[in-house]
């Protein structure tokens, strides 16, 4: 199979050989093709503990925020202004 690349990706194919990292093309390719089919089949999820840390850095300084007044989020509160 032979496959043309746009000239960006090529450039990325370059770039990563003149840092040593790989042999050859071929080889840049074939490894960003197996990260793409480990991301595929497995999607990156955070475990219990990330998941938690991330709620609590967003409720981090809620008890400072204003309590809204029931009318501003009915319907008739936050449209009032239109017909």
């Amino acid at each position: 199979m032979n496959i043309r690349l746009n000239p960006r990706c090529e450039q990325l194919v370059k770039e990563h050989l003149a840092q040593g990292h790989f042999d050859s093309a071929e080889e840049v390719i074939e490894r960003a093709l197996e990260t793409l089919s480990d991301r595929v089949q497995r999607p990156a999820t955070p475990n219990m503990s990330e998941f938690e840390a991330t709620l609590d850095a967003l409720a981090e300084g809620s008890e400072k925020l204003p309590v809204l007044p029931p009318e501003a989020t009915r319907r008739t509160g936050i449209y009032h202004d239109h017909d």
